[in-house]
């Protein structure tokens, strides 16, 4: 009922769902339970309003059911043709970030997005979608969507060294985002080290998602992870068991994490490197950022050893 009551309150002429993942399971049970949640943002649409439906959704179907009475308009993050809106011709540069073009039922526009990531080309996608609905015209799109910044602890990249790479998306995490920042790393020339905190409000399975996020990591050619938390143990398990054994390390303690993690910086060789740093809320995972950030990497010369 919550997000039924805020959108009593603003009335939107346009509402879309992003995503739906596990999330909050803690309180909606079951990933259905979450999507039937989300799904309330529709009911604050009037029959004049405009509901996006992300067909890329297993429960694209159910929404497109509830606004079959309004207008609808359909985007694709993954590149459906059938939608009306969608990305294509996709090329992720040196530095993560990406240029494509997105298909809209008028034109084609040419974007260059410069922030990391794959599935923030989807984000975008839908960003677009939804303003164009709100009368923003092309140029301004494009405008917009070329000079966005990412936020502080929402996947910005920070340069320590030349060739060392650090990924802060500390501010939280649920399956969907970390495997999503997964990705981002895995994109990146050189090296890759994954630090990851605990996924809160899983529910009675989250030791079975972190193993499934330890699983991914490792087959997506991770090199590294670091772990802490009550479900590290189950991470640093899913990552090993994919054959990266060995190469997952567990702590109790962020100071011990946070040493082990700068040495094993200093220590490696001057290929690039990028440390991706995530978790959830409560994990305070922006204290590895912060060490980081604070060590001797940060001044380390062209000449010194480093990642």
């Amino acid at each position: 009922g919550e997000i039924a009551y805020t959108t009593a309150l603003c009335k939107p002429d346009a509402a879309v769902i992003t995503n739906v993942a596990p999330s909050h399971l803690e309180g909606f049970g079951s990933v259905a339970g979450v999507a039937d949640a989300k799904a309330e943002i529709y009911a604050g649409l009037g029959n004049t309003g405009v509901a996006l439906v992300n067909i890329d959704s297993e429960f694209s179907a159910n929404w497109l059911t509830l606004n079959q009475h309004r207008q609808v308009v359909t985007v694709s993050a993954s590149g459906q043709s059938k939608a009306d809106f969608y990305p294509q011709h996709i090329q992720v540069q040196d530095d993560g970030t990406y240029q494509f073009e997105l298909v809209t039922p008028e034109q084609r526009l040419a974007i260059t997005l410069p922030i990391t990531g794959p599935h923030n080309v989807g984000n975008a996608v839908i960003a677009a979608a939804l303003a164009m609905q709100c009368d923003a015209n092309p140029s301004a799109v494009i405008q917009g969507l070329n000079s966005m910044q990412a936020v502080q602890g929402r996947g910005k990249v920070f340069t320590l060294h030349p060739q060392l790479r650090l990924i802060d998306d500390s501010y939280n995490a649920n399956v969907a985002s970390v495997m999503a920042a997964i990705d981002t790393l895995a994109s990146l020339p050189g090296q890759s080290i994954v630090v990851l905190g605990d996924m809160l409000e899983l529910g009675e399975n989250s030791a079975q998602y972190h193993a499934d996020v330890g699983q991914y990591a490792a087959r997506k050619g991770i090199e590294k992870l670091y772990c802490i938390g009550d479900y590290a143990v189950n991470t640093a398990l899913g990552f090993d068991n994919q054959g990266s054994v060995e190469q997952a390390q567990r702590f109790t303690d962020m100071d011990t994490l946070n040493k082990a993690l700068v040495y094993e910086l200093h220590a490696l060789s001057e290929q690039p490197c990028t440390v991706l740093v995530k978790g959830s809320r409560g994990a305070k995972m922006e204290r590895v950022v912060t060490a980081l950030m604070q060590s001797s990497l940060h001044q380390l010369t062209e000449e010194q050893p480093s990642c």
